[in-house]
């Protein structure tokens, strides 16, 4: 079985059992980047939810590409910020019931030792963010702009 699920700032995996963490191995553009990682879950974010929850995990902002951090991991991992067309996978080492939220929209699945779970941006059918610096709150404009100012127009 295949599922798509679409999101404008990020999306969380994590194990639907609160108790349980996940057990995978992370595949950047069919690569393996790391393997037998334990962690709660995963957040891959785009550059609008990157000051989010994606920047209070990762410690850090971006404004291109994709952005992709381990939620609570048992050992020091890298987390990424990869340009655009770059593809993530992770796949679990053991089954697992696992929830996504793509944004706030929450889906629950089945996973079993081997699938995987894909990370991109469709550029065929992702928006340019012409406005990033005002769609954001005042405190969130401040950490990625270092001001509150909107543009040289709204001071």
């Amino acid at each position: 079985l295949s599922y798509k699920y679409d999101a404008l700032s990020e999306i969380q995996v994590k194990s639907s059992d609160v108790t349980s963490a996940l057990r995978m191995d992370i595949y950047v553009d069919g690569t393996k980047f790391c393997e037998n990682v334990i962690a709660d879950g995963v957040i891959c974010s785009t550059p609008f939810g990157a000051t989010g929850y994606f920047s209070s995990i990762a410690r850090t902002l971006f404004t291109n590409g994709l952005g992709f951090a381990f939620i609570a991991p048992t050992i020091g991992v890298n987390n990424l910020i990869l340009p655009f067309g770059h593809k993530i996978e992770i796949s679990p080492r053991r089954d697992a019931e696992i929830v996504i939220a793509a944004d706030k929209t929450i889906h629950y699945a089945s996973l079993t030792d081997g699938d995987r779970m894909l990370f991109y941006v469709d550029l065929n059918k992702s928006i340019e963010f012409t406005g990033l610096d005002v769609f954001h709150c005042p405190d969130c404009r401040a950490r990625r702009h270092g001001t509150t100012v909107v543009n040289q127009y709204f001071k």
